[in-house]
C-alpha cells in the first residue's frame, strides 16, 4: 500500500511543495499550491500525520482527531464547505456554524437557534425552504419516529393524486385532496372525530363521513348522535333587557320559499330544501344576516401559472423558475342567514297567537254558555 503524509520534510519552490513518502518503497510525488510556505510549514512541523491519502480507499483527514478546521473554498464563498473541529459541526456558506449542519445563503444576524431543533439549521435573509423532489407519481414523505416505531408520524404528498396526508400514532388521520377537500379519518378507538378550538368543542361525532361546504354540514353513511353549537346566554351578560312584542307581525312579513342551490354553491344541487332569500330576512331580523344584497367584493387570481425551475441529467438549469402573475379583480361576496337567530321571534310569536288562540277559546265558551242559557229559556217559553 503506497501512503503519503505531509511531514517535516518535504522540498519547497515558491509556492509549490512537493511531498515524498516518508517510508521506502514507492515515491508519491506531487505538488500543492498554497499561499504561505512559512505558515504549512509551522502546521506540519507541529501537526505531522494530520492528512493522509490512501490510493484505492477511504482518505482520512485529522485522523489524530485534533482541535483544528478543514474548510474548501469557492470562487465566490470561503466557506463553501467548513467543519468546525472543535464544535463537531458542519457549515455550508458558514464558518460558525449553529447546529450540526448549517446550510447559509445569506446572513440574517440572528445570533443562535433553539438547542431543541439544532441538527439541520437552514439560514437566509430572504425565503427560505427546502424542497423534497420527487417523481411525478412519487410520494415524497418526512417521516417521525422514535425508539419502538421509525414511522409513527408522517407528513406526505402523494404526486399521482396530488394529496396531502398527515399521520399520528402510525395511524393517517388527515387528508386533504387535489379539490381542496380536507377528510378526517375515524380513529381506532372508535370515539369519532373531535375538532377543538381553545378549550370548546366544535364539533365532535361518530361518523363515516363528514363534509364541509362552504359553512354547511353533510353527513353520510350514518347518524349524527350529538352536536352542540352553544353562544353565551347568561342573564348577567345582557342589559337593556325588555319583553319582544309584535313578534306576529315581523313573521308575517318573512317570505319562505322552495328551491334548490346552483351548480358551484358548495350545496347538493339535486335536493329542495325549505327556507329564506338573506336580503328579504335581513329587513325583518337584521342581526341574522351578514352581509349585503349584491355584494361584490375583490379576489386574487392566477393571470399566468409559475413555472418551475427544470435541470437536466448534469444538474444544469435548462428552464428557470418564474413565479406566478397574480391580478385582482371583482368576485361575488354572498350573503349568510344564522337561522338559529329567528328561533326567538318564532318562538315569541307562537306565544302572541297562542294567547289570541286562547282569548278566543274563552270567549267563544262564555258564549256558548249565553247561547245554552238562552237556548233553555226559549225552550221553556215554548213549552
Amino acid at each position: 500500500m503506497t501512503r503519503a503524509r505531509i511531514l517535516a520534510d518535504y522540498v519547497s519552490s515558491g509556492d509549490e511543495l512537493a511531498l515524498k513518502a516518508p517510508i521506502a518503497g514507492p515515491t508519491f510525488t506531487g505538488t500543492v499550491a498554497i499561499p504561505n510556505v512559512a505558515n504549512l510549514e509551522t502546521a506540519v512541523v507541529a501537526n505531522t500525520a494530520k492528512v493522509s491519502f490512501t490510493p484505492d480507499a477511504a482518505q482520512v483527514f485529522n485522523d489524530t482527531g485534533a482541535d483544528v478546521d478543514f474548510r474548501i473554498e469557492s470562487d465566490d464563498d470561503a466557506n463553501v464547505f467548513f467543519v468546525d473541529g472543535g464544535e463537531d459541526r458542519v457549515g455550508i456558506g458558514e464558518s460558525v456554524p449553529f447546529g450540526k449542519l448549517h446550510i447559509k445563503t445569506s446572513d440574517t444576524t440572528a445570533p443562535s437557534v433553539s438547542g431543541n431543533a439544532d441538527e439541520l439549521v437552514l439560514e437566509a435573509t430572504g425565503n427560505v425552504g427546502m424542497t423534497i423532489q420527487s417523481a411525478n407519481d412519487g410520494v415524497g414523505n418526512i417521516y417521525f419516529g422514535r425508539v419502538t416505531n421509525g414511522s409513527i408520524g408522517r407528513i406526505s404528498y402523494d404526486h399521482s393524486s396530488n394529496t396531502m396526508s398527515f399521520r399520528t400514532d402510525a395511524t393517517d388521520r388527515l387528508e386533504i385532496n387535489d379539490g381542496g377537500v380536507a377528510q378526517f379519518q375515524k380513529n381506532t378507538s372508535g370515539t369519532g372525530v373531535k375538532i377543538v378550538v381553545g378549550k370548546h368543542t366544535l364539533m365532535s361525532k361518530y361518523l363515516d363521513d363528514f363534509y364541509f361546504y362552504q359553512g354547511y354540514a353533510e353527513t353520510t353513511g350514518s347518524n349524527l348522535y350529538a352536536t352542540s353549537y352553544q353562544t353565551f346566554s347568561d342573564y348577567r351578560l345582557k342589559e337593556n333587557i325588555v319583553p319582544l312584542t309584535g313578534a306576529i307581525d315581523r313573521v308575517k312579513n318573512l317570505k319562505t320559499y322552495r328551491f334548490n342551490f346552483k351548480e358551484g354553491s358548495g350545496r347538493p344541487v339535486e335536493q329542495i330544501v325549505d327556507g329564506f332569500l338573506a336580503h328579504e330576512a335581513q329587513e325583518v331580523v337584521p342581526e341574522a344576516v351578514t352581509g349585503e344584497k349584491d355584494w361584490l367584493g375583490t379576489e386574487e387570481y392566477e393571470v399566468t401559472p409559475a413555472v418551475e425551475e427544470v435541470r437536466d441529467e448534469d444538474g444544469n438549469v435548462t428552464t428557470d423558475a418564474v413565479d406566478a402573475v397574480m391580478g385582482e379583480r371583482e368576485a361575488p361576496r354572498y350573503q349568510g342567514i344564522d337561522q338559529a337567530k329567528l328561533v326567538p321571534l318564532l318562538t315569541r310569536a307562537l306565544q302572541e297567537a297562542i294567547t289570541r288562540i286562547e282569548t278566543f277559546e274563552a270567549e267563544n265558551t262564555a258564549l256558548k254558555t249565553r247561547m245554552d242559557a238562552l237556548e233553555a229559556r226559549v225552550t221553556a217559553l215554548e213549552g
